[in-house]
């Protein structure tokens, strides 16, 4: 969390987990140890969230599971993955 500039409005910091579970129970832990830095905020990238076709996520954080966060970096080019400097 420290390594993430909040002024910077673009996902810097891509977590990739296996399993629906394991990406929302990682996310839980980034949200605890979040409340100390609160300009930071944080995404899901998993089943059933909505995404918007070219639209750019103003998250610093994105969680997500392999499919969806591929779908959004390619399919509807929410991430700019050259900007993911934390992985």
């Amino acid at each position: 969390l420290s390594h993430v500039n909040p002024a910077n409005q673009w996902t810097q910091c891509l977590c990739v987990a296996p399993t629906y579970e394991l990406a929302l129970q990682t996310g839980q832990v980034i949200e605890q140890m979040g409340k100390f830095c609160p300009d930071v905020k944080l995404a899901y990238a998993v089943r059933g969230t909505k995404a918007v076709r070219g639209s750019r996520l103003q998250e610093h954080i994105v969680v997500g599971t392999p499919g969806t966060v591929l779908d959004w970096c390619t399919k509807y080019k929410m991430i700019d993955p050259k900007k993911i400097s934390i992985f």
